[in-house]
Formats: C-alpha cells, sequence, structure tokens
C-alpha cells in the first residue's frame, strides 16, 4: 500500500528479441525490440490502470575518427510511481552524445537528449529536454577532474510543475 492507501501490487512480463550488431568496423551497438505488460491488482476499490505495448531499445556507437565517438541511445521504460491514480509513468527517450578527445589527456563530452513521460491513468505528460557539455582532464591513471555544464527542464501539460535547471559541476575523481 503507498502512501494514499492505494494496493500496488503489480505483475509483468517483457518479452524482447535483439542483436550485438556490429555494422561496420566503425559502427556497433545493441538493438532490441519486444512487447511488454504491466497488470495492477483489481481487486481492490480503486484499481490502477495496466500498460502495455512495444518495448524498444538501441545503443549505437559510431567511431567517426580515433578521437570522436558518438553515441545514440534510444528506450522505453516504464517506472511505478506513488501519484494518486496514476499507475506508473510510461517513458520514451533518446540521447545522443559525442566525446572528443582534444588532447591526450583532455576528453570533452557533450550530449542532448529528450524524453517523454506519460502517466499512465492521468491525462498528465511531461517532457525533458536536456543538453550538457563537460571537460574531463587526466591528471594520471587515478585521478581526473571534470568541469561541466548542464541544462534540465520539465514541460508539462500540468500547470505550476515546470522547472528550468542549469548546473556548473566542479569533481575531482579518484580511481582505484
Amino acid at each position: 500500500f503507498d502512501r494514499d492507501g492505494q494496493k500496488r501490487s503489480t505483475t509483468g512480463f517483457r518479452i524482447n528479441g535483439g542483436l550485438n550488431v556490429q555494422l561496420s568496423h566503425l559502427i556497433a551497438g545493441e538493438i532490441f525490440l519486444g512487447y511488454l505488460e504491466q497488470h495492477y491488482a483489481k481487486n481492490v476499490p480503486l484499481p490502477l490502470p495496466d500498460v502495455s505495448g512495444i518495448d524498444f531499445g538501441i545503443a549505437l556507437d559510431y567511431y567517426a575518427t580515433p578521437l570522436l565517438t558518438l553515441h545514440l541511445n534510444a528506450m522505453r521504460q516504464i517506472s511505478d510511481i506513488t501519484i494518486y491514480l496514476a499507475s506508473a509513468t510510461d517513458n520514451k527517450s533518446i540521447r545522443l552524445s559525442a566525446d572528443y578527445e582534444l588532447l591526450r589527456n583532455v576528453i570533452v563530452t557533450g550530449y542532448a537528449s529528450y524524453r517523454n513521460s506519460s502517466f499512465v491513468g492521468l491525462s498528465r505528460m511531461d517532457n525533458y529536454p536536456a543538453a550538457g557539455i563537460k571537460g574531463r582532464y587526466l591528471v594520471n591513471s587515478n585521478i581526473s577532474a571534470d568541469l561541466g555544464f548542464n541544462y534540465s527542464a520539465r514541460k508539462s501539460n500540468v500547470p505550476f510543475i515546470v522547472f528550468d535547471d542549469n548546473t556548473v559541476t566542479l569533481a575531482l575523481n579518484l580511481h582505484i
């Protein structure tokens, strides 16, 4: 039971088939396609709606040059939530990113992504655009430093829950 007293029992399954592909010496990755179902308890006063449909995912890397790698990721993901009368969010996302070796010990990474989340059982739909850039300085094999900027937002058809977020990060990483 959740904080509103709603029973959140669930069962489900995914059936997927996929390939680990090497399209050429420059393009490699994984793709899958399938079907999913998630069923929620029906013998309760307020039964939650079920989720079903096509399941998919893709993760491809394109080694454009010895210094530049492009990445494409896309997927569907069902996430359980505890919002009243909603059973889950049905998330479909895509992300394109690039890694560039600017110097032997400096790597620059940039990305742009988009996620659409529909709330199963509600008319709410949220969209999450995001983009960012990060520089990594490899001090040695055990230490690296990162400096990055990320923009993310939530746009929704529900008023007053939208946001824009700009984040600057500075990190020191120790690798064991």
